[in-house]
């Protein structure tokens, strides 16, 4: 009697489970329910929301950390209307003539024009700039050298997916913002999580030459080194694992179930994690849509958002990244232990203001987007 009461007993102790509430905005997504709950409120809704991010990001920078130099000269000149391209030639001198000056406002100011609904050449400013000064036509050569006055260079045009232009896709990046900005302000421990090659060779394709040389194809190097799995906080590294190999749904979601032990550790984490207030914000990679193997590895209960498509500026984790390669890149390495080292060394010397100016600065990426397609 008493061995069939433990058996009762054990087979009414079943395995706990964890659920995972999904966000995603992916191909499958319809915002139809999204736009009928949020109306004609969803930008401004949004727009606060972020404006109480981004105050609540710059309470936590500390008040003796770096100026950035270019964003506070950026944030004057727009402030008080001054144009500094209009003051420079190639020479990065003074243009003293006022007249030459106005010359360039205008031909700027009709480029600018140009490019908001296409792309501006030469020909098009000179055919509008005579359209204006018909009683005194100017040269093709005219409009170069005023360009240049203004340190206005001719650039490749870059593609991009037509799909990021359509209102489907606008409203795909507010349901994006709406998540991520209400679970931050609902005291959500936030997880920015992605992968990342650590390679060993150069990937840069420009390089110094006379100019009489020609095209030089060079063989394409094997690339040998690492593969990094990091999450970040909203101010700091959480955790990080390097690979040796590449990285697979198993790896992934098994760092990520590590990192939620790592957090219940700290007594500021431990009952959030265990009530579920987590939110992991993922990029689309196929090794994050892995069902299966993250209900296999996974042992706590989370949600998770996925970003929108084509908009890793969203994501802050990409600036971490390019801060720690930007610091090992610069050194004359050699050997794959070194090559590991700097790595370490790197990830290890990143500042919790660099992890906040990266979410700063993806928050700005965010109202840029509002304000760009709203």
């Amino acid at each position: 009697m008493l061995i069939d009461n433990e058996e009762a007993i054990l087979k009414s102790q079943k395995e706990p489970v964890f659920e995972s509430i999904v966000y995603t905005c992916n191909k499958t997504f319809r915002c139809r329910q999204f736009i009928r709950n949020n109306t004609n409120q969803i930008a401004s809704k949004n727009y606060t929301s972020l404006i109480r991010v981004y105050a609540m990001i710059e309470s936590l920078l500390p008040k003796n950390s770096k100026i950035n130099v270019k964003e506070e000269l950026e944030e004057l000149y727009e402030a008080i209307g001054f144009d500094p391209k209009l003051y420079k030639n190639d020479k990065k001198k003074l243009i003293s003539n006022p007249h030459k000056r106005e010359i360039c406002k205008e031909i700027v100011d009709i480029c600018d024009l140009l490019n908001k609904f296409g792309k501006a050449t030469i020909v098009k400013i000179l055919e509008r700039y005579n359209q204006i000064h018909h009683e005194n036509p100017r040269s093709y050569g005219f409009i170069r050298k005023h360009l240049r006055m203004a340190n206005y260079t001719f650039k490749k045009c870059s593609i991009k997916n037509p799909k990021i232009a359509t209102k489907d896709y606008y409203y795909r990046k507010l349901y994006v913002i709406d998540v991520l900005t209400s679970k931050i302000l609902n005291d959500y421990i936030v997880l920015s999580i992605d992968e990342t090659p650590l390679n060993t060779n150069d990937k840069s394709r420009y390089f110094w030459s006379s100019n009489d040389t020609r095209d030089v194809y060079k063989k394409c190097l094997k690339k040998s080194g690492f593969n990094m799995i990091m999450a970040i906080g909203l101010d700091e590294i959480v955790y990080h694992r390097v690979y040796d190999k590449s990285n697979d749904g198993i790896s992934f979601w098994s760092f990520v179930n590590d990192t939620l032990i790592v957090l219940e550790l700290i007594d500021k984490f431990k009952q959030r994690v265990k009530d579920g207030k987590v939110l992991l914000f993922l990029d689309n990679a196929g090794i994050h849509y892995r069902k299966k193997v993250r209900d296999q590895y996974l042992k706590y209960n989370v949600e998770i958002l996925y970003n929108v498509p084509y908009e890793s500026s969203f994501n802050p984790i990409e600036l971490v990244f390019r801060c720690i390669k930007s610091n090992v890149i610069r050194h004359q390495l050699g050997t794959l232990e070194e090559i590991r080292d700097a790595y370490m060394l790197s990830i290890i010397n990143v500042s919790s203001y660099e992890v906040l100016r990266a979410w700063r600065s993806s928050i700005k990426a965010m109202f840029k987007a509002i304000k760009v397609d709203n």
